[in-house]
């Protein structure tokens, strides 16, 4: 018969070997099985050990004792204590759960991540590709997020796609790869604090022995362009003589045209007369240190401190007479006159014309020099001048009524 699970009376007690015994052994047995869905009533089965039915993990031995699964159990039962030996329930671990997948034959293992929402509409899945051997993926120390392009470019699936991704498409945004640009970065030199930046040309067979060095000079005062001609250019013996002459005098010797030798050395005065522009008549006259003007030989002489500053002469005329100027000062005027009434007036032993007076057609700025002659050897003129005009009147030695012509030439200075 079945025996009952509790009896009231009895105490919990163990054997020696520290066994629970009596009433205390059959009541864990019934926990036990009722939490384990043990459904067998066949005590003396239970306690040999026979099997329950199926789904039953408890089971005894012929001393009463659990064993295989239901001995864990049991375990598990009387030491259990959430937070040290159990896991109390999370909602946390439940989800973590729920979103893990272990590996199996038909897939790796996996986690999904899922956006905000939660809605699962839209996941990242971490799963790991088929291995060789043990990875690691290493964290950075750092807050990260992933960029848009680096994740185009995790999902790229060929070459074309990671170049695009990160902005280095060859063609586009980067040089291909050649030889020539490798050959010319071999040749080409930067600018640095040693020295100019340079370009080397070397000869056909590029031995490295001889070699044409593109160089500008080492200190520029700005911006230089060096245009090459629309044509070939073969550079004679003689421009590459010309071109390796060591200095400026080398090269006029080179070119035939040393400076007081082929060519005439630069001059001021001589580059004011070459700016000059000059006509028929005239004559080239400084006008100061180093400075020239073209001036007519015949027109208006002047004078500034003694120093002429006009043309060298100065012809006029007018009722007077006529009269010429020259640039040193000089001044000459000369005329005709006819005396009015014969020689009638005593002169001493002589008899004279009435004394007349001639103004100088210029005037002179000290009493000049005159003389002159009459129409008639028998008749001599006396003069009694100044700076503006002159007295004058005939002689002769008898009288008579003729009137002669006097020619008069006056000679001094205008300056």
């Amino acid at each position: 018969m079945t025996k009952p699970l509790f009896n009231p009376g009895l105490r919990w007690v163990g054997n020696s070997a520290g066994q629970m015994t009596g009433e205390a052994q059959r009541l864990l047995r019934a926990i036990i099985d009722t939490a384990f869905k043990r459904t067998g009533t066949d005590d003396a089965s239970v306690v040999t050990g026979t099997a329950g039915p199926a789904g039953n993990i408890s089971k005894w031995d012929a001393d009463g004792n659990l064993v295989d699964g239901g001995k864990v159990a049991a375990d598990l039962l009387v030491n259990a204590d959430i937070g040290v030996t159990v896991q109390g329930y999370s909602a946390v671990l439940t989800d973590l759960a729920a979103r893990w997948t272990p590996a199996s034959a038909a897939s790796a293992s996996r986690l999904d991540f899922y956006e905000d929402t939660d809605d699962g509409s839209n996941r990242v899945r971490v799963t790991a590709p088929t291995l060789s051997a043990d990875r690691q993926f290493m964290l950075p120390n750092a807050d990260v997020t992933m960029q848009a392009y680096i994740a185009g470019l995790l999902n790229a699936s060929n070459n074309a796609g990671a170049q695009s991704a990160i902005g280095l498409v060859i063609g586009t945004d980067v040089q291909a790869y050649s030889a020539q640009l490798t050959d010319l970065a071999a040749r080409w030199t930067a600018a640095s604090s040693a020295g100019p930046a340079s370009l080397d040309f070397r000869e056909d067979t590029d031995s490295g022995t001889n070699r044409a060095r593109i160089i500008p000079a080492a200190s520029l005062t700005g911006d230089r362009t060096f245009t090459l001609p629309n044509f070939d250019i073969s550079f004679s013996s003689f421009i590459a003589g010309l071109l390796d002459d060591a200095n400026a005098a080398a090269a006029q010797t080179t070119l035939g045209l040393t400076i007081g030798t082929n060519v005439q050395a630069f001059d001021a005065l001589l580059d004011a007369i070459a700016a000059l522009t000059t006509s028929a008549g005239g004559f080239i006259r400084t006008t100061g240190s180093d400075t020239v003007a073209a001036q007519a030989i015949v027109g208006t002489v002047s004078q500034s401190g003694g120093t002429p500053t006009g043309s060298l002469f100065e012809y006029g005329s007018n009722s007077n007479g006529s009269y010429i100027r020259f640039a040193d000062g000089t001044l000459i005027c000369w005329g005709s006159v006819t005396s009015t009434g014969g020689t009638s007036t005593t002169n001493g032993s002589l008899f004279r014309t009435t004394v007349q007076t001639q103004t100088f057609p210029a005037a002179f700025t000290s009493t000049p020099s005159v003389s002159g002659g009459g129409s008639s050897f028998t008749v001599w003129p006396s003069f009694d001048p100044s700076s503006t005009a002159t007295d004058w009147s005939f002689n002769r030695a008898t009288t008579t009524a003729t009137n002669y012509t006097l020619r008069w030439v006056a000679v001094g200075r205008w300056f």
